[in-house]
Order: C-alpha cells, then structure tokens, then sequence
C-alpha cells in the first residue's frame, strides 16, 4: 500500500473488507488507523535497513565533458558527472561545473560531493575513464584517495584501457599521427571503389 501511496485511513478500510471478504472476524484484528500507521512506520524502518546494508560498499564513477553552457549561448563549460553503484543501486549525484578539468578540479568535486552526501565511509573504489584522471601527483585518482584519506580500488574503464593500447600498437605498426585526420586513412578512402 506504500507503494500505491494509499492512506492510513484508505489502507484500514481495505483490509477490512479483505478480512470480511475471507471469512475473518474484523472485529479481532487490529485495524486501527493507528495500528497500520504503526506498522507501516516499523516496515519503512527495516525496509530502509535492509536498503542501506546494500549500500555499505560503492563505487564512485567520474567523468569529465566539455559542454555548452547551461545558460545557453556557444560559451562551452567542464562539467564533471559524479554517479555512486552499489550492489543493487545507482545513483547520480551531482553534475557540477568546474574551471577547468584538471586533475585536482575533479578530485575537489567528487571528494565535495562525497562528503555532501556522507559517503566517506562506503565508497571502495573508483571507476574513471582517461588516462589524465591517473597521473602518480596531480591525477585525479590520487588527490581523490588522499581527500578520503583511503586507498581505493582503481577501476579504469576498459574501452578507454583498450583505446590506449591500441593507439600505442598503431603508433607503433604506423608512425605518429598528427591529428584526427590519419594519412593512411585518408588515402584508403581515395582508394575505394567509385
């Protein structure tokens, strides 16, 4: 009845006439406004215990985004996305806007967001995306870990892991590159049938 939203008043009714309606004296059962109030109170209670025991180990997931101002207009912003998962639960914290997206801007508004929500405690590990956000002194990943004054588990993201590898095998098969735009690319697409 929680969670149809029916009322104290409407749930005493209902049960009632379930108790009528399978042959039970309803004048033995408790079916107070009172009684149910009480009830549902005690069941919201171990309902959100059982909740938070899920929620005592979290991964918190960051990632950076250069988009165009909130505001509006073609002024671009960093904006950091902060999300938490537990075993059965994801939640996204907070979007916030940083000066730029460095190493230390990141870690300053996960760390503050962390703490906004009292997380200090259950946050195990770290999922993250870039190469820039893993820098042995100033990556994000580090100045998180000594804002919670915790080591964490370093989760990187395998597409972006891959991304790199393979960028380090072409460079290595192919030479440098000097942008996006890749000459032997290119020259295959001049290649191709017309």
């Amino acid at each position: 009845m929680d969670r149809t939203a029916v009322s104290n008043r409407n749930a005493a009714f209902i049960q009632n006439a379930a108790a009528q309606n399978y042959g039970q004296n309803a004048s033995r059962m408790s079916l107070s406004v009172s009684s149910i109030r009480r009830n549902r109170s005690q069941h919201r209670t171990q309902a959100a215990a059982e909740a938070r025991a899920y929620l005592s180990v979290m991964v918190v997931h960051f990632d950076g985004k250069l988009l165009l101002s909130i505001a509006g207009g073609s002024e671009k912003e960093d904006r950091v996305a902060i999300i938490v998962t537990g075993l059965t639960s994801e939640k996204l914290l907070a979007i916030p806007k940083v000066a730029q997206g460095t190493g230390e801007q990141v870690a300053k508004v996960a760390s503050e967001t962390i703490s906004h929500w009292n997380l200090e405690n259950e946050i195990v590990g770290m999922s993250f995306d870039t190469t820039a956000n893993m820098g042995h002194r100033s990556g994000a990943c580090i100045l998180l870990e000594q804002r919670l004054g915790k080591k964490l588990l370093w989760l990187a993201c395998r597409h972006h892991v891959l991304e790199v590898l393979c960028g380090d095998v072409f460079k290595k098969v192919f030479g440098p590159t000097s942008g996006p735009n890749v000459a032997l690319f290119r020259n295959s697409r001049n290649i191709g049938p017309k």
